[in-house]
């Protein structure tokens, strides 16, 4: 009993940390928490290190990593919420021996390896230190088998801004990338770095036999806003017969926010089947108040007489 008192009087003490983080009650909450065998004492302890971007805790961080590695630490929280700290706090050398040792962990749960997360964190950091290795590890992340480490592996390559960063995530998406959300990071990256290049790779995955890799590529060029996504949006559209990728052309549509996009879709609430039209109409709720939409939008909605586009807007165009 004494020990679930001493956890909650921790967890309180923690938790305070946030009205007053320079207060030297908050530093010897912060420093007994990274010291207890408690993974989630540690994991929030850790956490609120790097989101209050507390420096001098570094030391305490590293060394509450190796008992992690040793300890029990389920979902590897505690080790990720480390890594974040170290990473947002601009740690110095003395994260680099953490994120060697991270990159290498492995910490299976079940079928899952729950590290994969943690890989991704630590290549990061290498590359925060400018270390020499850090293309290295984060080239070796593409092949990783965790889609977490090829996520960061991705955005790592992509801070960069180099030629051959974009060439290494092309070749990742060439050889097969069996996870959309890392599909979807993986486009959004090329488009940005060469987006020339990379919009007929763009369009060759529009037409992808997987519906989720079809999404992903939509989605990727909606966030791309590149001036040629559009047109490639709009072929997809016609060709697609997936009822749920149309409508996530339509999303990505949404978030071209150009001019054309906006008429696109509002013809299309205006002419498309109900479902899409609703998508559309969605699509086009963060632009409600460009001048003319909501009255055009209104009288669209009237017209058409369906029940799901003027509760849409009933709940979603006010004023």
């Amino acid at each position: 009993m004494a020990r679930r008192t001493s956890l909650d009087q921790l967890l309180n003490d923690l938790a305070a940390v946030r009205k007053q983080p320079a207060a030297p009650a908050s530093l010897e909450a912060l420093v007994k928490g990274l010291a207890s065998p408690s993974g989630v004492l540690v994991e929030k302890a850790a956490t609120l290190i790097g989101e209050l971007k507390l420096s001098g805790l570094a030391p305490d961080l590293a060394a509450a990593f190796e008992r992690m590695m040793a300890g029990q630490d389920p979902g590897c929280a505690a080790k990720i919420a480390i890594a974040k700290a170290l990473l947002d706090t601009d740690a110095g050398d003395v994260a680099e021996p953490v994120y060697r040792r991270g990159l290498r962990h492995r910490q299976r749960e079940g079928p899952t390896d729950v590290a994969g997360a943690l890989r991704g964190y630590c290549a990061l950091g290498l590359l925060n230190l400018r270390h020499r290795d850090a293309l290295v590890e984060l080239a070796d992340l593409l092949a990783d088998p965790e889609p977490a480490a090829r996520t960061a592996a991705v955005r790592g390559l992509a801070s960069t801004g180099r030629e051959e960063a974009a060439l290494l995530v092309r070749l990742r998406l060439l050889v097969g990338e069996p996870s959309a959300d890392v599909l979807t990071e993986a486009l959004v990256v090329l488009l940005r770095l060469d987006s020339d290049r990379s919009l007929p790779l763009a369009s060759r995955f529009l037409d992808d036999e997987s519906p989720d890799v079809r999404d992903a590529a939509a989605l990727a060029l909606g966030e791309s806003r590149h001036p040629g996504a559009l047109a490639l949006l709009r072929l997809a559209y016609q060709r697609e017969r997936d009822d749920q990728t149309r409508k996530t052309i339509l999303v990505a549509a949404g978030l071209l926010r150009g001019q054309d996009a906006g008429d696109w879709l509002t013809a299309v609430v205006e002419n498309g089947p109900p479902a899409e039209a609703l998508a559309a109409l969605q699509s086009l709720r963060v632009r409600r108040r460009e001048s003319g939409l909501a009255g055009r939008i209104r009288a669209i909605v009237s017209a058409r007489a369906i029940a799901t586009l003027q509760r849409e807007l009933d709940q979603h165009w006010g004023e």
